[in-house]
Parts: structure tokens; sequence; C-alpha cells
């Protein structure tokens, strides 16, 4: 399993020095079933003691120059792209209870969950010191530093929630020639049909409207809960289209309650994560997201072989992709069983994930 998964992250430019290392924890990581250094240490297949072993997951994470996040966050971007049509990317930005550390996530809609790409963390402390002025202006670096990564010339949606339905970041949207679907506060004040007005005095329906020199439109319903306000770059055919458009954008809660119980444990202990700061909390995300994502495509082609995953996998573990992954995975053998990995492998490259 690590031999395979070690070149098809060579196929996308991780640098073949930490191949080794970096796919030995994230199987480790998998296996485990938790961030805990020292039980990762018992999925390590080296003959070493298990000192030996977490010093060595320690060591590659709080001390290798060569690992760099944003090099693997490329290639996971670059193996996604490549074997799946992704057409919109989820950005959120989520803080960590009880820690004073916020999250800017991007992921891509997949079968029911959403597939991580890109997450890169800010303390309070960086805002404090004056390395960012404000959360905005941390959140519009992340947007660049995504856009970067992303195929030339490939065009995406950004699916978002109010908080970035700022007109600062439509703005952004709208240079970078980015378009969006998220949703907007109604005490925003638009321009329709040459008049200002307040969002909430909007009928329901679609309107074209005008926010700071930004043309969108605007799509509002009123429910049982209240008014859905939906903005976007490009017109919807209807009002219904719209909200299931931004519907997606839920896909990706469930894979946000995962990575943030793991990150969780990053600071409950201390002998281990001690001194945490963004760079080091930036490696472990790197890990997790790797891992979510290796889950997820192991969970596909699992999937697709019913005859052999029914053998191996409970009837719960059939809901989600990942940990369907997660239990072929454990199993270990079930890569005996699995040409079509070999293929995908090979072909990474040519196989189309269809949803």
């Amino acid at each position: 399993m690590q031999e395979m998964l070690k070149m098809l992250l060579a196929q996308y430019g991780v640098p073949k020095k930490i191949l080794d290392t970096l796919t030995m924890i994230v199987l480790s990581l998998i296996r485990s079933k938790t961030a805990s250094i020292r039980q990762m240490a018992d999925f390590i297949e080296i003959n070493a003691s298990k000192q030996v072993k977490v010093n060595r997951i320690w060591r590659f994470i709080n001390k290798s120059k060569l690992f760099k996040p944003n090099s693997i966050y490329k290639a996971i971007v670059k193996l996604i792209f490549s074997t799946y049509k992704a057409e919109q990317i989820i950005i959120d930005f989520t803080a960590l209870k009880g820690h004073q550390i916020k999250l800017f996530i991007a992921s891509i809609p997949f079968m029911g969950r959403s597939m991580p790409i890109y997450c890169e963390p800010l303390f309070l402390s960086d805002i404090y010191s004056l390395k960012y002025s404000s959360e905005n202006e941390f959140i519009i670096k992340q947007i660049e530093a995504l856009m970067k990564i992303l195929p030339k010339g490939k065009k995406i949606t950004i699916l978002a929630d109010r908080q970035f339905s700022s007109k600062k970041f439509m703005k952004i949207f709208n240079e970078k020639n980015i378009d969006f679907v998220m949703r907007i506060k109604e005490n925003i004040r638009i321009k329709i049909e040459n008049e200002e007005k307040l969002i909430k005095d909007l009928n329901d329906g679609e309107h074209k409207i005008e926010i700071d020199g930004v043309i969108c439109y605007l799509y509002k319903k009123e429910d049982n809960k209240g008014n859905i306000v939906i903005i976007s770059s490009k017109k919807f055919k209807n009002l219904k289209r719209a909200l299931k458009m931004y519907k997606r954008r839920a896909l990706c809660e469930n894979m946000h309650r995962d990575l943030k119980s793991k990150l969780n444990l990053l600071f409950l202990n201390k002998k281990y994560y001690k001194n945490m700061n963004s760079l080091k909390v930036g490696k472990y995300l790197v890990l997790f997201l790797l891992s979510e994502v290796l889950g997820i495509f192991i969970g596909y082609l699992g999937k697709k072989k019913k005859e052999i995953y029914k053998r191996f996998v409970s009837k719960k573990d059939e809901k989600s992709l990942f940990n369907l992954g997660q239990s072929l995975i454990i199993m270990n053998s079930f890569l005996d069983l699995f040409a079509s990995f070999t293929h995908f492998i090979n072909k990474a490259i040519g196989l189309r994930l269809t949803t």
C-alpha cells in the first residue's frame, strides 16, 4: 500500500526525499484512527522500538525542512483535478472551540461529503503580533494562495456562507474573475434599477443587482425558518436551481467535524504538542487532509467493487466513503484484490471519477 501511495504522490511533485516518511505517517494516521503520535507509532511498519517510531514522526513534523505544506497541497489539487471533474470549491472560516485558533478550509463537493484541498490555521496571536492586521486580511491571502495552486485556466465556482458575502470579498472575486454562490445578509444596501434599497426590502424571487460596482444576481425565498437570500455572480434558470447549488456548501460539515476532532487532540497532549504555532499546526493539517483524500479515493474504488467490500465492511460504513476506505486500508490485504487501484495509479491521470 505504501509503495503505491508513494508512486501516486511522486506523479504530482512531492519531494522524493520525504515520500517514504510522509506516506508511512499518513497510513498510520488512517489505521490508528487518531491524531495521537504514540498510537500512530503502533502502526508504523518499521523494525524499531515504539519510542524510535514516535521520535521519527515528531522529527518529521517539527524539524523537516523539506516537509512544506504548500507542495503537498499542490499535489492534492493535481491529483483531484486530474481524476475528478470538480466545478465548485467550498470555502469556510471556522473556529476551533476552546482554542484561540481559526481555520480557513477549502474543499470540493464529492458524493455526499467534501474532499479537502487546502487548509491554513490562524492563531489570534498572529493578529495581536500584527502578522495580519485583521481576519479579513488573512482570508484574502488564503484565497489568493488557493487560486495559485488550482490548475491554470480552471474555472470554478466558490460556494460560501454569509461571512464571505461582504462587499470587500465580492469585489475581490469579481477582480479575479471567480464565480460565486453565497448566502448574504439582509442588512446590506444594494442598487437595483438605479435605486438603492436594503436586501430585506426586496420581494421573493430573482433580482439583478449591483453592489459597489459588482453586477450579480440575488435570489430570495421565505420559508418556515425565515428568509433565504442567495447571491450569485451568474444567472440561474430559476430560484430552485440557485438554492440547490448553494446547499452543496453544507457537504463540508462532516469533514470539518472530523478535521476539528483530530486537531483538538494536538492540544491535549502537551508533551508532544507544546509550543504549537501556525507552521506546526499547518503541517499536521496537511497530514489530516492527505489521509482524508486517500481514504475517500480508496472508498470510492471499494464501492465500485461491491463483491469485494461486502466481505469486509459493515452496513454502517457503507454511508461514508472515507470510513469505507479506512476499513479497507486497515484490512491491508484488500490490495491483492484491487487491480483497479493499480490501474488508477497508472492513469491517475486518465481515470475520471463520476458522481
